[in-house]
């Protein structure tokens, strides 16, 4: 594989980011041998633009992700502030803006003349509670998996060699632990990029074609279930 990166112009990038380190992204429960599996190779003209790589602890999988940060010299682009309905799910989100409304209205109302600039105002006052409230959640769940990961990594390099059945029932246990928190974001990453296909979307084209569907129902000419495979035609 050395001669093919090689002759390719690529660098193992972990490796020259830590020359003299040794780590392991993989263990083998059967045999009880840790190797260094995972690798980012990146062109050899491109390595300035790398500011990290690191190995993370083994959370989600039995292999240790690799986490690359690359700076590519653009400021991000501000987006602008929405309403994320799911976040309502989180039973303290949904009592934090529950009472917070009811402050609210119980305090202006009457104080303006026209409900729209009441409700424009409200809005506001939404929009900063539920930034501040999201924010500090999700720097808390941060910090809960940074522990996790910080003990994960400990305990994976103490057992490295002796395979401690207690301490390997601790790491299992981390793991659920890290597994349990992690996907709460992950899937949340994936609501919001449902919601940003549906936004961007063709939603004339998404509309005529229901409103199709609904009138070939109406017809008697809907969908038929083939008898020979479980598949609609």
């Amino acid at each position: 594989m050395a001669l093919f990166v090689d002759t390719l112009g690529l660098i193992d990038i972990w490796r020259r980011s830590h020359p003299y380190d040794t780590q392991y992204s993989y263990f083998s429960g059967a045999h009880r041998v840790y190797s260094r599996l995972d690798y980012i190779f990146v062109p050899a003209g491109e390595i300035q633009s790398v500011i990290s790589a690191e190995y993370k602890a083994r959370g989600l999988s039995d292999h240790s992700p690799l986490w690359m940060e690359i700076g590519d010299g653009h400021k991000k682009s501000r987006k602008g502030w929405r309403f994320n309905a799911w976040e309502l799910g989180d039973p303290l989100i949904a009592k934090a803006v529950l009472d917070d409304s009811s402050l609210y209205f119980r305090e202006n109302t009457g104080t303006v003349e026209s409900a729209v600039t009441l409700w424009e105002a409200y809005k506001t006052v939404l929009r900063d509670r539920l930034q501040n409230i999201v924010a500090q959640k999700k720097k808390r769940e941060r910090e809960e998996i940074e522990t996790i990961e910080t003990q994960l990594l400990t305990l994976e390099g103490g057992v490295i060699g002796t395979a401690d059945p207690v301490v390997l029932r601790q790491i299992a246990i981390l793991k659920k632990e890290y597994h349990d928190k992690a996907s709460g974001p992950v899937r949340a990453q994936i609501l919001a990029t449902q919601h940003r296909l549906y936004d961007t979307g063709d939603k004339a084209g998404k509309l005529l074609a229901w409103l199709g569907n609904k009138q070939r129902e109406q017809m008697g000419q809907g969908s038929k279930k083939s008898r020979w495979r479980d598949m609609y035609i």
